[in-house]
């Protein structure tokens, strides 16, 4: 597996699709709660906090929890 956006001194692994499941289902689990974007945005960079690009997940909070600004 070759991925397009990661860390660069990282090897391309398959091992990724792995991380990145869980990366996705930790999404899944934070949406259940009906969070505020901060709140999945802290939650998510806590569980992951080795992801690059923080500005990508925030951009995903807004847009995902448009209808929960304030919780």
């Amino acid at each position: 597996m070759v991925a397009g956006h990661k860390d660069p001194t990282r090897a391309d692994d398959p091992a990724e699709i792995g991380r990145t499941r869980r990366y996705l289902d930790d999404v899944d689990q934070q949406l259940k709660g009906s969070p505020t974007p901060m709140e999945f945005f802290e939650a998510m960079t806590s569980l992951h906090p080795q992801r690059l690009n923080p500005g990508v997940l925030w951009f995903g909070a807004l847009t995902l929890l448009a209808d929960n600004p304030a919780g």
